[in-house]
């Protein structure tokens, strides 16, 4: 590998706004951590019945673990992390 070096403002670490994979990756996670909370919010606004209201926080629980994942990832530079988020994201399309 001589020669090879991470540069990372090289344009095939750009994802599709323009924006650093990375920085892509943060968004993602993020953003889907707020819709999680906001749907488990609604939903104990909505359906206040204590077994609605337990299954949402399960819910929230187990999203925010697995969106949790790939930030984690990202901190200590490891690609693996990333693997549950995208498992998690491929099941829920279909």
């Amino acid at each position: 590998m001589d020669g090879q070096y991470y540069d990372p403002t090289n344009p095939k670490y750009k994802c599709c706004c323009g924006c650093h994979v990375t920085t892509g990756t943060k968004i993602i996670c993020w953003i889907n951590i707020i819709v999680v909370a906001l749907i488990v919010i609604s939903n104990i606004y909505y359906y206040p019945q204590p077994e609605m209201i337990g299954g949402s926080i399960v819910l929230l629980i187990i999203t925010a673990i697995v969106a949790v994942t790939p930030l984690y990832g990202l901190r200590v530079e490891n690609h693996k992390w990333l693997i549950p988020f995208l498992i998690a994201s491929v099941s829920s399309i279909y």
